[in-house]
């Protein structure tokens, strides 16, 4: 592989996300202070939420911090195998677990435990990148008769991060998923949460961006809704 000329493409690819990003930036500020100045936005909201038979259960997050996209490179870490089940603790403590495995799965200290995507046959685990999970099953715990007997695991490191920017609020997030009807009539509004999520790039270039994930549940099942932190545009629905 020619590493020089991966190199120019990917500074250019690099290089044309920031004009991108950055424009698409300014239309959704300027579209989000419209929406802050309207006094009427929280009300307008509960109604949709109530046109649409969807609860809201659970208290939106009310900072609106500045974040950036960033790129990382994949750690490959050395596998060591759970040579005897470690049982698990009813409910879940996490501190408690991670005294267990700290020693046997490396940087286990700095994956997050996610109860909206795990269940009674795995845990899943978020690394953290600068204080915020990074959504993607980078940590699962195999489980059996209540009991860890094997993981899957992905480390990653970052590489460079692109310009800081404010993200959009929550409440902004929420209201794009309802518009376009990502969130079907009748569902329960569990969480949302702040992170990032890989976008689809070739696999040597891995570029995560800040989204706003909204956890819902309806009759059949629990879906996930990744919106950009900073554009408002959807990033994934599964």
């Amino acid at each position: 592989m020619d590493w020089g000329k991966t190199k120019t493409i990917f500074i250019f690819t690099f290089f044309i996300l920031n004009l991108v990003l950055g424009y698409q930036i300014y239309l959704k500020q300027k579209e989000y202070l419209q929406d802050i100045q309207s006094t009427n936005s929280i009300q307008e909201l509960n109604h949709i939420l109530r046109l649409q038979g969807i609860k809201l259960t659970y208290n939106l997050p009310k900072e609106i911090p500045e974040l950036h996209f960033i790129q990382v490179k994949e750690k490959k870490l050395k596998r060591n195998e759970i040579k005897e089940p470690i049982k698990l603790e009813q409910p879940y403590n996490s501190k408690l677990l991670n005294a267990k495995l700290q020693k046997t799965i490396n940087h286990f200290s700095e994956y997050d435990y996610d109860s909206q995507e795990s269940s009674s046959n795995r845990l899943v685990f978020h690394q953290r990148i600068e204080d915020f999970p990074y959504f993607s099953d980078n940590l699962i715990l195999q489980i059996s008769k209540g009991k860890v007997i094997s993981y899957q695991q992905e480390y990653y490191e970052m590489v460079d991060k692109g310009p800081t920017r404010q993200v959009i609020s929550a409440h902004s997030a929420l209201r794009t998923a309802l518009d376009y009807q990502y969130i079907p009539n009748g569902s329960e509004i569990k969480e949302m949460k702040l992170g990032f999520y890989k976008q689809d790039y070739p696999e040597d270039i891995q570029i995560l961006v800040p989204v706003w994930r909204i956890v819902y549940q309806d009759s059949e099942r629990r879906g996930m809704i990744y919106i950009h932190a900073m554009t408002g545009g959807v990033e994934g629905i599964h």
